[in-house]
C-alpha cells in the first residue's frame, strides 16, 4: 500500500488530514509572501520606480495599501502605482486607478490600493525568466511633500 493523500478538492487540507511526522513537498503548497517597501519618515517623498518582487511561478496580488507617514500641504500629491511586467506589452498597472494621496489624508492610516480584479505574474512558460512587480511613487506640487511612505502587497504564489 503506498502512502497517498487523498484531498476532497472542496474542503482543505488539515492536521487531522495528514499522519504524524509527515512532510508536504513543497512544490505542493501555495506560498504568502508580504512585500514591504519603504521611504523614510522624516523626508520627502522622492519620485521612484522599485522592483520589489520576482515571481517564478504563477503568482496572484491579493491585497496591497499604501501608509503615508505625513499629509503633504495642500495642492502637493503624492502618487501610487502598483504595476507587474507582460512580456510583449512593458508594464501594466494593477489598479483600478492609481491611488493619489492629497492634503487630507489621515497621516499613519493605511489606504487600501483598488486592485484590478486579481492581478496575476506569469513567468515567461520555458525561459525561466521571473515575472516582475514594482512599486511607481510619482510627486508633484511645490508645497510640503508626504513625510515617510510604507507600502505592503499581500502575494499568493503557486508551488508548481
Amino acid at each position: 500500500m503506498s502512502n497517498q493523500l487523498v484531498v476532497d478538492l472542496t474542503g482543505s487540507v488539515n492536521a487531522s488530514s495528514l499522519a504524524n511526522a509527515s512532510n508536504l513537498a513543497e512544490s505542493n503548497l501555495q506560498h504568502r509572501h508580504h512585500v514591504n517597501y519603504h521611504q523614510p519618515s522624516g523626508t520627502n517623498v522622492v519620485a521612484q520606480d522599485a522592483i520589489v518582487y520576482l515571481a517564478y511561478k504563477a503568482t496572484q496580488v491579493l491585497q496591497a495599501w499604501v501608509t503615508p507617514m505625513t499629509a503633504p500641504a495642500a495642492g502637493t500629491t503624492t502618487t501610487v502605482d502598483l504595476q507587474s511586467y507582460v512580456v510583449g506589452t512593458g508594464w501594466v498597472s494593477c489598479l483600478t486607478s492609481t491611488t493619489v494621496i492629497g492634503s487630507t489624508a489621515t497621516p499613519a492610516a493605511p489606504i487600501a490600493l483598488s486592485l484590478s480584479g486579481t492581478p496575476q505574474l506569469i513567468p515567461s512558460a520555458g525561459t525561466g525568466n521571473a515575472s516582475l512587480l514594482r512599486i511607481n511613487v510619482t510627486v508633484s506640487g511645490g508645497g510640503a511633500q508626504v513625510q515617510g511612505l510604507a507600502v505592503e502587497v499581500i502575494l499568493s504564489e503557486n508551488g508548481q
